[in-house]
């Protein structure tokens, strides 16, 4: 509680931490998702960074991910079998001293994210681009993991 007022967001970001603890960090119960807690006030838990969609065609995945105020240059892209390893740091609050500071919502610091794919990718072939805050990475599949079209025959 802040200051003895109660608030009912403090009360629901307290109740999400207690169900965190007993379930063991994760939400979804399910192997897929990424293990990490939402808080219901800012800066209030760990986040998956950078948010990210991912989509595909029958050539490619493509990974979209929402990166606004950082250095393209500060950004580091691995490719380790069907996965993606983004990491870097986002800076921006180092210029202003911390008692000067009233709010701070927007995080920074050091980010990793591993994205697993759901197919074996063509590491050799994988192009980043960082435009307008989103970082797009093109991301070809592998040759076997590529629909192919059977023939059929009469006989």
């Amino acid at each position: 509680m802040n200051g003895g007022v109660w608030t009912v967001f403090e009360e629901m970001d307290r109740l999400r931490r207690d169900l965190d603890r007993v379930l063991g960090g994760t939400r979804s119960g399910r192997g897929d998702l990424p293990s990490f807690g939402v808080a219901f006030l800012p800066a209030e838990a760990p986040r998956a960074y950078p948010l990210v969609n991912i989509h595909d065609d029958p050539e490619r995945y493509r990974v979209d991910c929402l990166a606004p105020g950082l250095d393209p240059d500060a950004i580091e892209i691995s490719v380790t079998g069907s996965q993606i390893a983004l990491s870097g740091r986002k800076t921006g609050l180092d210029q202003i001293p911390a008692e000067r500071w009233h709010r701070v919502e927007r995080a920074t610091g050091h980010f990793q994210r591993t994205i697993n794919l759901p197919g074996e990718i063509d590491r050799d072939g994988v192009a980043a681009r960082y435009r307008d805050g989103i970082l797009s990475i093109s991301v070809p599949k592998a040759e076997k993991s590529r629909p192919k079209s059977i023939p059929v025959t009469v006989a």
